[in-house]
């Protein structure tokens, strides 16, 4: 899993349509979806984990695209990859928490 999730983080700044500054939401939307999914799978337990798993391949990401000719590492592309992990991280949160207070209730 952690393979596919850095192979499709490889391809989010080189999709044509996300043209410069409008690739930073492509960040953001990616890699909130992806800590969002790996939430999900931990089941509300230690959310941090995942975060933090998602932060890590946001580094390696623009790490390895020095490799790359005429691409280099963005600081900025790595701040929207962890503003959108932590918002969608925090939506997630805070559905888990009602769902799991409607069942509760229920």
């Amino acid at each position: 899993m952690a393979i596919a999730l850095f192979a499709g983080a490889k391809g989010v700044a080189d999709v044509p349509l996300f043209p410069a500054p409008f690739d930073k939401v492509a960040h953001f939307t990616y890699y909130g979806i992806m800590a969002a999914l790996l939430a999900h799978a931990a089941g509300n337990r230690r959310l941090w984990v995942p975060l933090v798993l998602v932060l890590l391949v946001g580094v390696a990401d623009e790490w390895n695209q020095v490799s790359i000719a005429g691409r280099d590492a963005s600081v900025w592309d790595w701040v929207a990859d962890a503003v959108g992990a932590a918002t969608f991280m925090l939506v997630y949160w805070v559905w888990a928490r009602r769902r799991r207070i409607a069942l509760n209730a229920g």
